[in-house]
């Protein structure tokens, strides 16, 4: 007797010790420069964006970290390589993942080699999907749609960025990509954003032209985080911007100063928790 309730107190202490997969955890990643942020629900995963290519391997060890056996999908909001760098070594090392793309129609002449080199790829990509606004992907429970791009002008990669709007239960959030403040406005005249969100990962890594007052105050997130650039000063975050952010926000986070950031969003609850 005594021996089978040693047995079920350290499988008790056991289970109690191992992280929770009942939530949907939130993991916006420390890549160095550019942008990944993990979707994590028990061992499957998503991944939104891959950052550089230099970083690809930090990143596989990062998601693995993370509990995640399974890719079941890799979104990238757009092609450049600070968001979609990854991408060889993410379908390497998952190959039964479905990459999610925006389709932007590219000009050869007007992007660099770089870019037309993942267009090319993902063009034959036999698992690419094309999502546009209105799009919308179940997962495990969990919402994804799309509210922008809602049409293609020109050729510019931010501005055709993809905007993501995850829900799960009573938690919400938004994943900027490179959008910036032109996009914003719209999502606002077109009441397409209400708050308050769960999480915001702010537009274009909080450079100047991203984080409008208006869209701000319309999404009033309880937590905004950046994913920031450590290694190239040219690339960080604008003060006016995180001053913004800041104010709007009931706590700001940035993956220059934090480093990965882990947060919790449960169906019972709009707040974001600390893992």
């Amino acid at each position: 007797m005594r021996a089978g309730l040693a047995v079920l107190a350290y499988l008790a202490a056991l289970f109690l010790s191992q992280p929770s997969f009942a939530e949907l955890r939130v993991v916006v990643m420390d890549v160095g420069q550019g942008q990944a942020v993990l979707l994590r629900r028990g061992s499957r995963g998503i991944l939104i964006d891959s950052g550089l290519a230099p970083f690809a391997d930090r990143l596989l060890q990062r998601i693995a970290a993370q509990g995640v056996e399974s890719l079941d999908y890799l979104i990238l909001s757009h092609l450049h390589p600070d968001h979609a760098g990854g991408y060889f070594r993410i379908r390497e090392r998952y190959p039964e993942a479905e990459v999610i793309v925006n389709g932007h129609p590219l000009a050869v002449r007007n992007q660099p080699f770089i870019v037309n080199l993942y267009d090319d790829a993902l063009r034959d990509d036999p698992r690419r999907r094309v999502m546009r606004i209105g799009d919308e992907l179940l997962w495990r429970g969990v919402s994804i749609k799309v509210l922008w791009p809602a049409f293609f002008a020109g050729q510019n990669l931010n501005r055709h960025s993809l905007v993501l709007a995850i829900s799960y239960g009573d938690s919400r959030a938004l994943i900027m990509g490179d959008a910036g403040g032109y996009v914003e406005r719209w999502l606002v005249d077109q009441g397409a954003v209400q708050g308050p969100v769960s999480l915001l990962v702010s537009g274009h890594h909080g450079m100047a032209g991203s984080a409008d007052p208006n869209f701000l105050a319309m999404v009033r997130p309880r937590v905004a985080v950046i994913s920031a650039s450590w290694q190239v000063p040219a690339y960080q975050p604008d003060d006016a911007v995180v001053a913004r952010l800041g104010a709007a926000s009931g706590r700001l986070l940035r993956t220059d100063e934090d480093g990965e950031i882990c947060l919790e969003l449960s169906r019972d609850s709009d707040m974001a928790e600390d893992c």
